[in-house]
Parts: C-alpha cells; sequence; structure tokens
C-alpha cells in the first residue's frame, strides 16, 4: 500500500532547496532506495538557477527544480536523453511558497514540485508499474498555482520505448455518484487515440472525487490522485 504526504516551505531559496533536498532524499526506506537528490545548477539562456537534482533509482530519470532569487523558477524532467518537460524558466514578482506533494507505494512513484503562483514553473511526475515488463512514466510542468494536476492531464510514456508513443489515463466515470457513494472499477487504463493499450490492476477509476481526498473502497482506504483515479493508502494523508 502506498503513503501520501505534503509538505510546504516558506523559508530562503537556499532553505528551502536544502528542506526539498532533505525531503526527497527521506522519501527512502533502509529496504529500498528510490530517488537520490543532491544540490545542482541549470543554466538556460544564460541565467543559472541553483536548485536540486534528482534521480530515480533503476531508471534513467532525472529532473531539476530550483530558484534564481525567489521570483524565478525553473525545471526540466529528462529520461535518459530524451526531454520530457524541456529546460523551463518562468518569473513572478511575487515569492510563494513551494509546495511538494509525494505517494510512494512499490508500484508507484509520484512527485509533484510547485511554486505556488501561476506564473512559475513546476513539474510533476509519476512512475506507474504496469506490469512485469512495463513501466509508464508520466509527465507534465505545472505552470498554475495548483500543487498537483489531475492524472488524467498528464502525458504517459512506456519507459523504454524508443518511439515515445504517448498516452493518457482515462476517464470512464465522467458524472458525480449518488450523494454518499462512488463508482469504481478495480482497475483504470490508458489509451492512444481513443484505444485502450495498457491495465493498471493497481488504480482504481472511479467516479468524480475531489483530488487529494480520501475514498473508502471495500479492500481499504485510497487517494485521489485525480479526479477519477485513487490510489491505495496505508496511512492517514499528512496536511
Amino acid at each position: 500500500m502506498g503513503v501520501f504526504d505534503r509538505a510546504i516551505f516558506s523559508t530562503s531559496e537556499s532553505e528551502r532547496i536544502a528542506s526539498l533536498i532533505a525531503y526527497l532524499n527521506n522519501l527512502n526506506s533502509e529496504e529500498s532506495t528510490i530517488i537520490s537528490a543532491e544540490e545542482g545548477t541549470l543554466e538556460i539562456s544564460g541565467t543559472t538557477y541553483t536548485g536540486v537534482n534528482f534521480e530515480l533509482t533503476g531508471t534513467d530519470i532525472s529532473g531539476f527544480f530550483g530558484y534564481n532569487g525567489l521570483s524565478y523558477t525553473a525545471c526540466c524532467l529528462k529520461n535518459g536523453n530524451n526531454d520530457l518537460i524541456p529546460d523551463t524558466a518562468r518569473n513572478n514578482s511575487s515569492e510563494t511558497n513551494l509546495a511538494v506533494n509525494t505517494y510512494i507505494d512499490d508500484n508507484c512513484i509520484y512527485i509533484a514540485i510547485n511554486d505556488l503562483n501561476a506564473d512559475k514553473t513546476g513539474l510533476e511526475l509519476m512512475l506507474l508499474n504496469i506490469s512485469s515488463s512495463k513501466v509508464l512514466i508520466g509527465y507534465k510542468e505545472l505552470d498554475t498555482e495548483d500543487e498537483i494536476a489531475d492524472i488524467s492531464t498528464l502525458i504517459f510514456e512506456d519507459i523504454s520505448d524508443t518511439a515515445r508513443v504517448q498516452y493518457t489515463y482515462t476517464n470512464m466515470f465522467p458524472y458525480i455518484a449518488i450523494s454518499r457513494t462512488i463508482d469504481f472499477l478495480a482497475q483504470s487504463y490508458f489509451v492512444n487515440g481513443g484505444v485502450k493499450k495498457f491495465q493498471s490492476d493497481f488504480l482504481r477509476e472511479c467516479s468524480t472525487v475531489t483530488i487529494k481526498s480520501t475514498a473508502s473502497l471495500p479492500d481499504g482506504n485510497y487517494i485521489a490522485l485525480g479526479a477519477h483515479c485513487l490510489a491505495p493508502l496505508d496511512e492517514e494523508v499528512n496536511e
């Protein structure tokens, strides 16, 4: 089962970077290392941003999030030499808090890092085991003040597919269920061009829910990673 967590950093630039590094590295356990994070820099159009370089263990997935003063943010996400989110920088005169939301499970690594201003940039990624041989990477640049984006808005790729065919999480329940109820399937689907390509028996497709809300199903508690997507929980949501 998975663990969802959320942190808000409102300190100085250097303190935020140090806190984010510590936060990401603390996602690891004695049993497994899923991510490594350290301080790094990224240069975009002659401007150097200082922040956090991170890598997902056992993959070629790496990324960066950082600052050049609290009004300027930059990020990127790569799968080997392929840009998932190209080097991107945005700025706004306001200095807002940094939000980090994570969900960690043996079948899923989900991380959203976003400075809470619509004119800045952040990133969201989801590494999902579809089967013993298939792993999907979902990704999106966050350019709104929302802490996380609905899973249905992410682009998904098979991390080993050199053709980089894109998939999306599909919604099979485009409605709100009767009050105090929820309709759901014991699986979820990823499509390309309206054709089913992958099935996940880990996530639950469901009728409309509030993102980051929790729901109790017959087989346990779940958290909403999208308006129609539930992931299993084994601990309470930390807010």
